[in-house]
Parts: C-alpha cells; structure tokens; sequence
C-alpha cells in the first residue's frame, strides 16, 4: 500500500491517501468540519468516534489522550513514534502478513522539542459484530497465524475482533515483533487470549495442556495480571487522597 509522510501546519503526517487528500482530511479533522455518526468512546484515556466528511467514506477517528498527557510517554516519543503512528504502522503491517483488519487512512503527530504533544488518526470502519464464543476457534487460528509470524498483538481479547462474512478481522490493536526472547511473549500473549475466555481450557490443544512450558507462562501471566490489577488499584487509591 502507498503512503505520504509530510510536515503540514507543524505536524509531521503519514497517509495512504494521495497527499493533497490528506490535507483536506487533515483540514477537515483539525477544524472540526465533520459529522459524528457514533460515539464509541469520549474519556479521559481516549476519543474513539465514527465520523462522516464530505468526499470521503465513514472513518474512524481516535485520538490516545492519555498516551499525549502522561509526562513519561510523552518522554518515550524522545526514542519513537507516537502512539497514533504505530497504530497507523501496525495496521499496515498486519496487511502484509495476509491478516485483515481496518485500513489505515491518516495519522498525524505534533513534536515540541522532540517530544510528541498531540496526535491523532482515522482508519477505516470495519463492519461485523463480535464473535460469538463457538467462533473463539476461527480467532485463535488467526491469533496462531500471527505468532507463526514472530508478532503479538496488545490487548489480546475475543473483544478485539470482528467476525465478517465468516473472516476474522483484528480490530483495537499495536503489533509487536519481540526481538528477544520471542518464544516467551508470544506464548504469554496467546495465555492472555485465554484468559479472556469463559472456558479457556477448551481451546487449548493437547501439545499446549501438556507443555511444561506452556503451564509455566500460563500461571507467570496470572501473576502479571494480578500485579497490574494491584497497581492500579494503589494509583486509584491515591488519586482519591
């Protein structure tokens, strides 16, 4: 797939669209010249909305606010992109694994001394509707396909998918290719796929219920969860002081 990068209006911008309709989208975004048709998320973390302009087809427009707010991430930017961009990346990545998933349209980021300030960026709607669980085997092959290719997904859950027409699509993701211990994180990320689920012994294979070493990052994974849940309970705990 094509793509422009270019500065405008102190923005550094990447795009599949030609880049003189990438700045009309730019322009459209950035003055609010646009129809909200649903609002899938308006929080302190993040906007997530389903939009219509004028000469392009529905989009889905999201901006990471906390990823822009918090003084440490926007320290990381100092090292790499921002979060919209590696959204924008992963999702042209995943195409050239032959896995489906929303098209990448336009996303743009705004540095101050280097630092990332604001971003933002659109990708195309993906129509269908959550899986239903006697569908989990069609995700998890698609899951698979990706671990066989040296990536893991962030937030690996039945929820970040979409089933249409009977295909798998990855919806809500950051690709990763761990370049060192890769056999570790992508068995963690597959135990968090499972973990999500009601009965996630079910889907497991027989090689997978018999592995010492699947077992190993399978409880190793119960511990990271638990000590995720602590911290942020501890933060809560505090922001209410």
């Amino acid at each position: 797939m094509n793509q422009s990068a270019f500065t405008y209006k102190e923005h550094e911008i990447i795009s599949t669209l030609p880049k003189d309709e990438a700045i009309k989208l730019f322009d459209s975004l950035m003055e609010k010249r646009y129809t909200v048709t649903n609002n899938f998320k308006d929080g302190s973390k993040c906007l997530v909305q389903k939009i219509k302009i004028d000469g392009f087809d529905e989009m889905v427009f999201k901006i990471p606010r906390s990823r822009s707010r918090r003084t440490w991430e926007r320290m990381l930017t100092l090292f790499r992109e921002s979060e919209a961009f590696r959204n924008h990346e992963s999702m042209l990545t995943l195409e050239t694994l032959g896995l489906k998933g929303a098209i990448p349209i336009l996303a743009a980021q705004k540095r101050f001394r280097g630092v990332v300030l604001e971003s933002f960026f659109t990708y195309s709607f993906v129509e269908g509707k959550a899986p239903k669980e006697e569908e989990t085997p069609k995700v998890l092959e698609a899951m698979n396909t990706l671990h066989e290719k040296g990536y893991t997904r962030s937030d690996p859950k039945l929820q970040n998918f979409i089933m249409h027409e009977g295909e798998v699509y990855f919806i809500d993701f950051r690709l990763k290719k761990p370049r060192f211990f890769s056999k570790m994180e992508r068995t963690l990320n597959l135990c968090k796929f499972f973990q999500t689920l009601p009965n996630d012994t079910h889907y497991m294979n027989r090689e997978q219920k018999n592995s010492l070493f699947f077992k190993a990052m399978y409880r190793w994974n119960k511990v990271l969860m638990f000590w995720r849940r602590t911290r942020q309970k501890i933060k809560k705990s505090f922001a209410k002081k």
